[in-house]
């Protein structure tokens, strides 16, 4: 690189010797001579003026006199000269580089990037100082002029010179010290640690659909984030405490239960100087009597009264301070006055564990210091880019153009875009049939020859329905030529439902075993594009491998060609215009205006008692029971099933499932009109039905609409996160990246900083697994373009969840250090690594719920656990204030080697049911502890304090003893007892030589623990049954020393157990064995005919009943969950009972074996 010097000239007649560049060859070949002149004629009367007003602007600016390090030489040589030369490549071209205090004459390579460009210029140029202007390069960004005539900020510095819009008569860069551009790149940068993948890589991947889609999300994140709450506790990362119901009163059963046990709250205060500091040692404690009326405000009027009899107060308190709740060891509050305090979760949890809740009462000026208003939304650059094409494509449809065709093929260039000012028509004005014909097929796995032939099978489908299929006639390998002929399906372009699915399956068959298809591939997409035009002309599609048909829901081509490089060229017809599929109008009116209708009953479906008296009604229930069984029904059972739509649409919307799998309503224009006119007037369906509705067994972008509006109604804040799983899951069966249930899901996350939170991580760990093709994988591009919208609206929490990610990938690597040590090693290994990094993962939120702050890591207690995976167990102090009355430890497992999806599936499926007894005033005392995954194969796991196994409640000293302990009835009854204090008879202490056992207090806590026991036992007795959980031993089955009980280890459900030998390990419906029928009759032999049993009894029904009530006709395919009515329900499950509670021989028996394999 060295400085040139330039004869002085003016501005104008200088750039006229830089030999001026056209559009160049690269442009002109695309773009027709007659659009080129067009075009050029075009920018001529838009760029001239514009580089006339800056040039004179400029020509006016101020005159620095400059100076260099030895004190000689400027690089302006007069009033009216230009700067010296920038020589960076000898055979380079001659560009103008506008400084914001000079301009310069670069002679530079296009092939160079523009980061390295820049880097370079200042380089040569860092000797000249003037005034405030930095001489960093990272300070200052290039503009350029654009098409338009219009200065455009380059984002990109990746990119090379040759890509930039440096054509025309101006070649020019303008560089500037942006006011915001820093904070875009900085945030473009930890958005980019948050991915783990480069944003810029990304930008460079997208096409244009997933251009529009990233626009849309920045549209609802700027509408989002304008309509959230940033004041006060409606702060939307405000944490205030989960509640059922508004105006429920107290149970009558736990009001006895607080009674009996004399529970009362507890309120802790402290000064202002050490709240501030958040020193929490020395608090003032008052405590006040349980009232069930008590909502938060009045409990804080009573806290005053108290506080002013104590005559303690504060000097420093303002005398209008206010005052909010804070759940102690949480950082979760309570603050709604309508809310009575055992409507809130976490108070009834404490309540019904037989705890008094505590409360650390704060000061609200001092809280809400860290719930401040969010700094305004900067917009992205990519917006800016996408309204500039908005503006283009205008302009490529108001230049007159003309239409130039080939072939069969609908590719038609206007100036920009293909097929923009086509003439455009609707699906319903054509009147031919579905034609397609293949092209070619390429990547073969396999060599070609003659013995090899290759066929294709097509298919169009909605659904779970098959509605067209074509096999075209075999090939050999060797010429894989077609005749260029279409083949013509069975379906009417007009009775096309417009969320129709092309699939197209490639098999091979050997000339030896003709009858024998292999299959090679299969890929399934959308006949309808994301504009909502009919597909047309030729597309390449790149197959998926071999799959069982129940996995082949995916839509879309494997554009990352993951297991196999086949691909095949297929051509649509094409109709020589643009087809729109119908619209809401064009449906209304065709049902509004047709002329005949194949129904002879119409059920009207208001009056309910008459519709379930129609001798038609009890055929309905059963056509619904055999289509749900998987029985096809034929066209007689449709059309009665059809002919009660309405009865559906008002008494049992949930049917809905139904009637969108049946072949009449999607054959016929008619009748799926009718259907998305009715879907407006729609009874909601429950939560049930319609995730059901967004699964793969419904791909119609109607009927999937309709659900995730109904369900966004339903749903509230405190318990969507219980369905962000099978959410996320949905997004998989979306033909097209624009969604409603992506819009769904990005509202929500930027409305509650706590969803928002998990929904960040579960993405997280859905691009974790499509990480190796990022770039060309559809899913990895469209979930990391959600994410990136979330973290946007996000920024204020940006930094907390880098340092999340850091810390993963520090216990990420470390996992991987320990692996293959021995147990002792491992633990040394894993606390000397902890040793480096511990500060950078304390004072941190917990992945797992960011309710919880990880305190200072307690490194002495971290192990490395003997199972397979060699999973780390990890413990922090819970900095949260008065965490010794909650949890004084934050222990969590980090596992790195097991997909923990199914786990969390299960939990949060646990969590709902333990939602719905609630509701139903059945608390059944679950323990459904927190799993997070976090990335592939990698998770953690929330550690229930103060449990053991089974196992290890019954391990003991030598082989003998343990497995004696196995058909021991009362092991589990005699461990119970001592956590509450009573003291073993063999071993009772010596004369002086032990702790006075309080009988009465030991009394009362086994009791409460029996208490406790009974209802989980019948919590997880129903759901485990109901949900088909398997593989259920005693190292999976867990204990409190309060009572608890609970299931651990998910990975068999739905019946899916463990077999020895063919025969099921598992035979009973579910664990019920001797042990824990004698905790409930509190160490009293079994006697299945006793009062505690008969309640425990009676309790499992109800339970089955409640969640009965809620699952019919939802999930009775996939949970056991059987009965016509709530009777019959009860006898059902009461036979179920009897089968567990007869054959606990078997599970004792299991226990025996398991105890002696694993001793």
């Amino acid at each position: 690189m060295s400085m040139g010097r330039s004869s002085s000239t003016t501005f104008r007649n200088r750039t006229a010797s830089h030999g001026s560049r056209s559009l160049g060859s690269a442009e002109t070949a695309r773009i027709p001579r007659k659009l080129s002149s067009q075009l050029s004629h075009t920018h001529a009367n838009i760029l001239h003026p514009q580089l006339q007003t800056m040039m004179e602007q400029w020509q006016m600016r101020e005159r620095p006199s400059l100076e260099t390090e030895n004190g000689k030489g400027s690089l302006l040589l007069s009033s009216e000269g230009v700067a010296d030369m920038i020589v960076l490549s000898s055979f380079g071209e001659v560009i103008s580089v506008v400084f914001p205090w000079f301009l310069a004459n670069v002679r530079t390579s296009f092939d160079i990037k523009l980061s390295e460009f820049k880097h370079q210029l200042f380089e040569q140029i860092g000797p000249m100082k003037w005034g405030k202007h930095s001489t960093q390069p990272q300070d200052y960004a290039f503009r350029q002029l654009n098409n338009f005539g219009e200065i455009e900020v380059i984002f990109n510095d990746d990119q090379q010179l040759s890509c930039l819009e440096l054509h025309g008569t101006f070649p020019m860069l303008f560089l500037f010290e942006p006011d915001g551009f820093n904070r875009d790149k900085e945030l473009m940068c930890d958005i980019s640690h948050c991915l783990g993948y480069s944003l810029d890589k990304l930008e460079e991947s997208i096409d244009e659909e997933l251009r529009q889609f990233r626009a849309s999300l920045w549209t609802q994140t700027k509408k989002t984030c304008f309509e959230r709450g940033v004041d006060g506790v409606d702060h939307y990362a405000f944490p205030e405490e989960q509640y059922f119901c508004v105006g429920e009163k107290c149970p009558t059963d736990l009001e006895s239960k607080v009674k009996a046990a004399k529970l009362d709250y507890q309120l802790f205060w402290t000064k202002r100087k050490s709240e501030a500091n958040e020193v929490w040692e020395k608090m003032y404690k008052i405590t006040i009597d349980f009232d069930p009326e008590f909502n938060p405000q009045s409990l804080m009027r009573m806290f005053v009264k108290e506080l002013q009899c104590m005559n303690l107060f504060d000097p420093e308190d303002p005398p209008d301070e206010e005052w909010i709740l804070q759940l102690a060891g949480r950082t979760s509050f309570v603050t709604r006055p309508e809310i009575s305090l055992v409507s809130y979760d976490g108070i009834r949890s404490e309540l019904e564990s037989y705890r008094c809740p505590g409360f650390v009462v704060r000061r609200k000026s001092l809280v809400l210091k860290d719930y401040v208003r969010p700094k305004p939304l900067y917009e992205p650059h990519y917006v800016r880019v996408h309204e500039r094409k908005m503006a283009l494509d205008v302009l490529s449809v108001s230049i007159g153009t003309e239409v130039k065709h080939s072939g069969n093929s609908d590719k038609v260039w206007t100036d920009f875009r293909p097929t923009a000012s086509l003439e455009q028509i609707t699906l319903w004005d054509l009147d031919s049939n579905l034609m397609i014909r293949p092209v070619n097929v390429t990547g073969l796995p396999f060599t070609a020859s003659h013995d090899i032939y290759l066929g294709m099978e097509f298919k169009v489908y909605v659904g779970t329905l098959t509605l067209a299929t074509i096999k075209i006639p075999r090939v050999p390998t060797t010429k894989l030529v077609w005749k260029r002929e279409f083949f013509t399906f069975d379906l009417y372009m007009k009775d096309m439902p417009p969320s129709a699915i092309l699939s197209v399956r490639v098999y091979s068959m050997k000339t030896t075993k003709m009858k024998e298809e292999i299959e090679l591939g299969w890929v399934n997409i959308s006949l309808s594009d994301w504009r909502d035009e009919l597909r047309q002309g030729q597309i390449k599609l790149n197959l998926w491998g071999p799959e069982p048909s129940a996995n082949r829901s995916r839509i879309g081509h494997n554009g990352a060609k993951i297991g196999t490089s086949l691909s095949v060229t297929v051509e649509i017809s094409s109709h020589g215009r643009r087809v729109k599929m119908p619209n809401e109008a064009q449906y209304k009116y065709l049902v509004d205006h047709r002329i005949s209708w194949s129904d002879t009953v119409e059920i009207v479906g208001d009056d309910y008692e008459a519709c379930i008296g129609d001798p038609g009604y009890k055929k309905l229930q059963d056509l619904v029971k055999k289509h749900e069984s998987g029985v096809i029904l034929d066209d007689s059972e449709q059309r009665h099933v059809w002919s009660w739509r309405n009865y559906i649409q008002k008494q049992e919307p949930d049917l809905l499932v139904v009637l969108s799998e049946l072949r009449i309503v999607w054959t016929d224009r008619e009748n799926f009109s009718e259907l998305y006119v009715m879907l407006e007037t729609w009874k909601a369906p429950s939560v049930a039905a319609a995730l059901t509705l967004l699964g793969k067994r419904c791909t119609d972008r109607v009927i999937r609409k309709f659900a995730v509006n109904k369900l966004n109604d339903q749903l509230s804040q405190f318990n969507v996160h219980l369905f962000l799983l099978p959410l996320i899951q949905a997004l998989k069966y979306e033909p097209r990246a624009y969604s409603e249930v992506g819009m769904m899901l990005l509202t929500r996350a930027l409305s509650s900083y706590r969803i928002g939170h998990r929904l960040f991580w579960l993405l997280r760990s859905e691009i974790c697994r499509l990480k190796d093709c990022a770039t060309n994988n559809e899913e990895y591009r469209r979930i990391s373009l959600l994410m990136e919208a979330y973290l946007r609206g996000n920024e204020e929490h940006i930094k907390g969840i880098i340092r999340q990610v850091d810390m993963v990938d520090e216990l990420t690597r470390i996992s991987s250090l320990v692996k293959g040590l021995s147990k002792e090693a491992a633990r040394e290994k894993l606390r000397d690594q902890l040793r480096t990094i511990s500060h950078k993962m304390e004072s941190i939120d917990s992945p797992l719920d960011p309710v919880y702050k990880f305190g200072e890591m307690v490194i002495e207690k971290a192990i490395v656990l003997g199972s397979a995976k060699q999973p780390l167990r990890l413990v922090w102090k819970n900095k949260n204030p008065k965490s010794d009355l909650h949890l004084p430890f934050c222990e969590v497992i980090f596992k790195n080697g097991d997909d923990l999806r199914q786990d969390m599936l299960v939990l949060q499926v646990l969590e709902v049911m333990d939602t719905i007894w609630k509701a139903a005033n059945i608390d059944c005392c679950l323990s459904p502890y927190g799993v997070l995954p976090m990335g592939e194969m990698i998770g953690i796991i929330e550690v229930v304090p103060n449990c053991k196994t089974i196992f290890e409640i019954q391990h003991k000293a030598g082989l003998v003893n343990t497995a004696a302990r196995s058909v021991d009835s009362n092991f589990m009854n005699k461990w119970i007892r001592k956590q509450c204090g009573f003291v073993d008879e063999k071993k009772k202490y010596k004369k002086g030589g032990g702790p006075t056992v309080d009988s009465a207090q030991a009394t009362k806590k086994y009791f409460e623990s029996v208490d406790r026991f009974l209802y989980s036992c019948v919590g997880y007795s129903v759901a485990t049954y109901i949900m088909g959980i398997k593989d259920r031993h005693s190292d999976n089955l867990m204990l409190t020393e309060d009572g608890k009980y609970f299931h651990i280890d998910f990975g068999h459900i739905l019946g899916h157990g463990k077999t020895k030998l063919g025969i099921q390990r598992d035979r009973q419906p579910f664990i019920l064995t001797e042990q824990f029928l004698t905790i409930i009759r509190s160490g009293k032999p079994v006697d299945g005919n006793s009062h505690e049993i008969q309640k425990f009894k009676t309790l499992c029904l109800e339970a089955y009943e409640v969640m009965w009530n809620n699952l019919k006709y939802k999930f009775q395919k996939t949970l056991c969950c059987k009965g016509e009515t709530k009777e019959k329900a009860r006898k059902f499950f009461a036979g179920v009972y009897e089968e567990a509670f007869n054959g606990s021989w078997s599970t004792k028996t299991n226990w025996l074996f398991h105890a002696m394999k694993h001793y």
